[in-house]
């Protein structure tokens, strides 16, 4: 006798937005010494889900200076309703919409299946532009820690790794940083010290209105 069951689909045990979108070009951001990061992770994670080159400098307006840099949260909200000027000689202006998600794995791989990158905003406790290629738990000599925004792109399950797999990120110190601006956190750092994340929202329209820069 067989059975009739549907047998469910396996999961995927790996997956990387940047490979799947064949965005094979993509180059690591660098904030130098400015506390921009949140706006260079906005930026790249656009970058990789539209495939162009988008200008930093002029993907965010409508608020004041701020040496401690912003959250994906606010900066998020600002998007939104201010939004993002198309060319920096045009008063075309662009709404961007982000999603909130869950702070657990599965969101993140929800979200990256649907090739969709994943901006994170992390408590990070060595603040160094050049280090190893992954996002290390803390040690009982470090400093108080800052935050930081990256960008998650892959993830992979299995290996040693604290919690059962990695998830590739992009961080936003040029090549300098891991493996040409790339590399990784274990899901152990994740749980442990994520403090939001949000994806973009997509509108259900053809290829060239994707190209649009999200529009609302």
């Amino acid at each position: 006798m067989t059975s009739t069951a549907k047998k469910k689909p396996r999961r995927p045990t790996e997956h990387n937005v940047v490979q799947a979108l064949k965005r094979f070009e993509f180059k690591a951001h660098d904030q130098g010494n400015q506390s921009t990061c949140t706006a260079h992770a906005v930026t790249a994670a656009l970058e990789i889900l539209l495939g162009k080159k988008l200008r930093t400098e002029d993907l965010v307006t409508g608020f004041e200076d701020d040496e401690e840099g912003t959250t994906v949260s606010r900066l998020s909200r600002i998007l939104h309703t201010k939004g993002q000027r198309e060319e920096k000689d045009k008063d075309i202006v662009h709404k961007l919409r982000f999603k909130k998600i869950d702070n657990d794995v599965s969101a993140v791989k929800r979200a990256l299946t649907r090739n969709l990158p994943v901006i994170a905003g992390v408590t990070n406790f060595i603040q160094r532009k050049t280090s190893p290629s992954e996002l290390t738990l803390k040690n009982s000599g470090d400093p108080e820690p800052g935050k930081h925004s990256i960008v998650i792109m892959g993830f992979c399950e299995g290996g040693e790794s604290e919690g059962g797999g990695v998830l590739h990120v992009l961080n936003s110190h040029g090549d300098s940083w891991g493996k040409g601006g790339f590399g990784t956190m274990s899901y152990g750092f994740f749980l442990a010290y994520t403090i939001e994340l949000h994806v973009p929202v997509v509108p259900k329209t053809n290829a060239r209105a994707r190209t649009r820069t999200l529009v609302q």
